[in-house]
């Protein structure tokens, strides 16, 4: 009998690997891709190159066939004298060459072990720490200025190499990632081993060089409790709005593309109900998900003679709209009379979406690669520019102060 049970666990526990391929992601930190051997690097490397030439709707669309041949012919080259860690890199640089911000390796972030202990974010004049562990908490608040004596400015440009983006505010956005990344650092010649000095400005306008290890990434206690800060500048969980200070003002904040959602129902029923002066819909955080063209969130707002007018209709975008988010961006653009707020977006209004997936055989790195191309603008502007720009300041976000919603009640 318990032979039985047994069997039938092990069962149950196959069938749930194979249907949610849950194996491959359970375990792809635990996999040493610095341990292939050449032979399975060369057959990734040959795999992705004829993937994503067949599969993206146009690999060649921002470089040429010749190029891209170069490129891969080059690592195929120099796949025997290489470490695993540079490999990894040099794929990297070449998806970013595609130009394609969906086009990309998703968990190579995820595979890494080891980071440096510290979360930036740009602000309105440069990187700033939000949050970090207990022994470096006192650097919250305080602007990076360089590393191991080189300058941001002279390191960004170097990081957009190995970043997938169409406009310089994808890069800002995506560079922190790499810069906790020792691998990053050691491969563009930042550092030559994990040790290595920040050069920070802190609140009290004093210059701090701060000598810093790379920590477990399991093992990270972050200590900084942002009392709802998050929101300003990273996504949450779920789409949410309320009443501002009892006035007839609803504060819709849509993160997530979802419009069969509850909290999107929600919303058209308050504003139908005729008891709301003014909709303001943030995108800023809507990094995408499903996109519903002619959808009805849009449709009911465009027929509310109430609130479809300037001054009573308000859209918040920023570096993080993207995707599904960019794209009822554009939607409220085209068909509405709102007015933008916020930042530029980190994405084009025309641009390549519509993401699959797929598997290297051996690293199991995946690759995300786009299916159609979104042609929305005439102008072929490299972001979609809000009317009014505005950008936290680091000050805004330590006393948890939104300047862009309160230019937007001030209207």
């Amino acid at each position: 009998m318990k032979k039985y049970l047994l069997l039938v666990l092990i069962l149950i526990i196959i069938i749930v690997l194979i249907n949610f391929d849950f194996f491959s992601t359970l375990f792809i930190v635990a996999i040493k891709q610095t341990q292939l051997s050449s032979e399975e690097w060369l057959e990734d490397i040959k795999y992705l190159r004829r993937e994503i030439t067949v599969r993206h709707k146009d690999a060649y669309a921002n470089i040429s066939d010749t190029e891209l041949d170069k490129m891969f012919n080059d690592l195929i080259n120099d796949v025997p004298d290489s470490e695993g860690d540079e490999v990894q890199l040099r794929m990297l640089d070449i998806i970013a060459d595609i130009g394609d911000s969906h086009t990309a390796i998703r968990n190579f972030i995820t595979g890494a072990d080891l980071c440096y202990p510290i979360e930036l974010y740009w602000f309105d004049n440069g990187y700033y720490v939000i949050n970090t562990i207990k022994k470096y908490q006192y650097l919250i608040g305080s602007k990076l200025n360089k590393i191991n004596g080189i300058s941001i400015e002279t390191i960004l440009p170097k990081l957009a190499t190995l970043i997938p983006h169409e406009n310089i505010y994808m890069v800002i956005n995506k560079a922190p990632e790499l810069i906790r990344d020792p691998r990053v650092l050691r491969y563009l010649g930042i550092i030559e081993d994990n040790d290595m000095t920040f050069s920070f400005l802190n609140q009290e306008n004093k210059y701090l060089e701060v000598a810093m290890s790379p920590e477990k990434i399991n093992s990270l206690e972050l200590v900084e409790d942002t009392n709802g800060r998050y929101s300003l500048i990273k996504q949450t969980y779920s789409n949410w709005f309320q009443y501002i200070n009892n006035q007839d003002i609803i504060y819709f904040y849509f993160c997530k593309s979802k419009i069969i959602d509850s909290i999107v129902n929600d919303v058209i029923k308050e504003v139908e109900a005729g008891n709301v002066d003014k909709l303001i819909i943030d995108l800023r955080n809507n990094v995408g998900g499903t996109y519903i063209p002619n959808n009805k969130l849009i449709n009911r707002i465009k027929s509310n003679e109430k609130i479809n007018k300037q001054g009573n209709l308000f859209v918040i975008v920023g570096r993080n709209t993207f995707s599904a988010g960019l794209l009822y961006a554009v939607d409220f653009r085209k068909n509405t009379s709102a007015i933008f707020f916020g930042e530029p977006t980190g994405a084009k209004p025309n641009h390549f979406g519509d993401m699959r997936k797929f598997k290297l055989p051996n690293s199991k790195l995946v690759i995300s690669y786009s299916t159609k191309y979104f042609n929305l603008d005439n102008q072929e502007l490299d972001s979609f520019y809000p009317d009014v720009i505005k950008t936290l300041s680091i000050n805004d976000y330590l006393n948890n102060i939104d300047p862009i919603l309160n230019d937007i009640l001030n209207y």
